[in-house]
This record gives structure tokens, sequence and C-alpha cells, in this order.
């Protein structure tokens, strides 16, 4: 089997998503840092999105799409249940990809204040950088560019704004206390499926950056006591970066 790559940028959730699941399916890889000014280690795709993930001449884009993929080639230690049990597993994974992930792209466009916006932008941009190299204009500029981003202003134009932040990460806890229910995993499975594997590297990714006013997952004591139980089925911890200061 061709070595596996996984391209993109350390701090996309999309890409934080892909890299839990190649973690969990227990399959070595290399991660390429992709340059956002103009994509170039994505000429053989000719798509300026990520994550991308290519075996040998073979290749795909989008998370959900490359969960399919990998569970086509890679069986073993599945992400799905059985088709029939798939519904509620979905259901919870559009939760991620409408709720959680649109929730951490609000924080780098909503500041609580000038100086957290700042100060996490530039911690993200010096994580991109370490990635691929970036140049001095870009990283100082970096929290204003993605604030301006089109890409993320499309993806949390969704979101009612004029929730405040703090009542909209408590929410999204409450949320998740209701898939979690009795546990031990989303949806009560007894085994984690794509919805935990999805969520488990968001949970972990702002204290991992050390990032301000991020949501609150580390102060949850169901979502710690579930983040725990989601470790062991890890060969590879799904962070892509170090801890940035």
């Amino acid at each position: 089997m061709s070595k596996i790559e996984l391209f993109g940028f350390p701090t996309s959730p999309y890409v934080l998503k892909v890299a839990a699941y190649l973690g969990f399916k227990h399959l070595e890889y290399e991660f390429i840092g992709v340059n956002p000014l103009n994509y170039q280690e994505l000429s053989f795709a000719k798509v300026r999105q990520v994550p991308v993930i290519r075996s040998g001449d073979e290749w795909c884009f989008d998370s959900d799409q490359i969960a399919l993929w990998l569970e086509q080639r890679f069986p073993e230690r599945p992400l799905l249940p059985q088709e029939e049990d798939r519904n509620e597993v979905n259901t919870i994974n559009e939760w991620v990809n409408q709720s959680v992930i649109p929730t951490m792209f609000r924080l780098s466009v909503d500041w609580s204040s000038t100086t957290v916006g700042l100060t996490n932008g530039w911690k993200l941009a010096n994580a991109v950088h370490h990635s691929n190299e970036l140049p001095v204009w870009c990283r100082v500029l970096w929290p204003v560019l993605v604030r301006k981003a089109g890409f993320v202003n499309r993806i949390i134009k969704p979101l009612d704004r004029s929730e405040p932040l703090e009542t909209l990460q408590l929410r999204l806890i409450d949320e998740f206390c209701e898939f979690l229910a009795s546990g031990p995993f989303l949806g009560e499975r007894e085994e984690p499926s794509l919805a935990d594997i999805s969520l488990y590297p968001l949970t972990i990714f702002g204290d991992r950056m050390l990032l301000k006013h991020d949501t609150p997952w580390s102060d949850n004591k169901a979502v710690i006591e579930w983040g725990e139980k989601m470790k062991p089925y890890f060969d590879r911890v799904p962070y892509l970066t170090g801890r940035v200061r």
C-alpha cells in the first residue's frame, strides 16, 4: 500500500477530523502543510480546499468524503456502524459540522476583545507557519485576514450571531450531554463512532493551542470523562502542531 499523505492547515477543524480518523484506524501518514497563499502543494488535485488525502495515484477531499474513502480502503477499526445503525451517528456528526465547527470559526471573527482576537490569531498563524513558512506580513495580518475571509464568513453565516458567544458555547456543551446521555460514547453507543472521532480533536484544540476564551470543553466533567475514554482508541494523538505559546 502506498504511503498516506494528509494535506492541509494544522489549525483547520476539518483537517483535524481527518487526522483523528487516521489515528483511530492506526494508519501511518505524513502531514504536509499547505501554503494558504497559493495552495501549490495541491497542484496535483487542482483544488483550493483542505483537507486532501492521497495514497499513490488516488486522492480525495472533503472530510466526510475522506471518512468514506478510508472506510472503503481500510475497513478495520470502522468509523461507522452497520448501515442500519448510521442515522443517529450521521445526525450527531452533522451537528459537529453545522454547530461546533462554525462556532470555532466564529471565535476568529467575533472577538471578545481586540487583544484576545489578535493574540489567538497570532498563535494560529504561528502554527500554520511551522507547517509551511509564511511571510512576516502574513503572520502579522493573519487575525485580520481570517476575520475577513469569505470562506470563514460563509461557514458562520447560518449562526445566529445575536446569541452571545458564551451562551452559544454553553449550549453546545448541553447538546453534547444530550447526545452522550448515559454514554459511554455519543448516541449511547458502546464504541466510538464517526461522531465521537470527529468531535474529539476539536474539544482539545483550544486548550492545546492555549487559545483565550475558547469553547470551555475542558471545564465540563462529562466532556472530560468522555475524552479520557476516547484516548486509548488512538495510536497517535490527533494534533498536527506543537503547543504554541
